[in-house]
């Protein structure tokens, strides 16, 4: 963890370094390093749920979109859907931050999931996903995870409540998305 923390102000020294040599010679601001700078916001919002780590990946093999930047968020301690909507919850509420990554920014977000009873073992089939743009995937999200409350028996923390999620991804694209280029958000999809 130690050196987890060492690395993580390292590298905020060296992109604070970066970025003052871009002001100095009038350059505008990278969009990849501002869109790591959302996915540790929002590590750092989490954080104050539970225990997270993030680390930067690739989308998978075959994806069809041009993203940007994903993170892979790992649970330092088991948690499952009630903690992780708590953690969505934050993140969806935080309007600075929103407003920093563009409400209509063509995102996605896949939770990988473990149910003790069922019969998924490999991550390819144990997933949760919504993609489109940022407003409505994370609502929409947070519907899917919690419903209406905590009695609501169509939520997945209700239906599944000792499911646990060991990691998620979060991704963004340049892309934005919304009534005028006619692109649509997609439902959850389980796999």
């Amino acid at each position: 963890m130690r050196d987890q923390l060492r690395h993580e102000k390292a590298e905020r020294k060296r992109v604070q370094q970066e970025v003052r040599r871009e002001k100095r010679a009038g350059l505008p601001p990278d969009p990849r390093r501002l869109a790591i700078g959302w996915l540790e916001e929002i590590r750092n919002i989490i954080a104050g749920v539970f225990p997270v780590s993030m680390d930067l990946t690739h989308a998978e093999a075959g994806a069809v979109t041009p993203w940007l930047v994903v993170g892979r968020y790992d649970a330092l301690e088991p948690i499952g859907y009630t903690d992780l909507a708590d953690a969505f919850s934050l993140v969806r509420d935080d309007l600075g931050l929103e407003t920093a990554i563009d409400p209509r920014r063509l995102s996605q977000i896949r939770i990988v999931y473990r149910d003790p009873s069922g019969h998924h073992h490999a991550e390819g089939d144990s997933i949760v996903s919504k993609t489109g743009a940022w407003e409505f995937i994370i609502s929409d999200l947070l519907g899917e995870l919690i419903g209406a409350g905590d009695d609501d028996e169509d939520a997945l923390a209700v239906r599944y409540a000792e499911t646990s999620i060991p990691h998620f991804y979060i991704y963004f694209a340049a892309q934005l998305v919304g009534p005028d280029n006619g692109a649509v958000w997609q439902k959850v999809m389980f796999r």
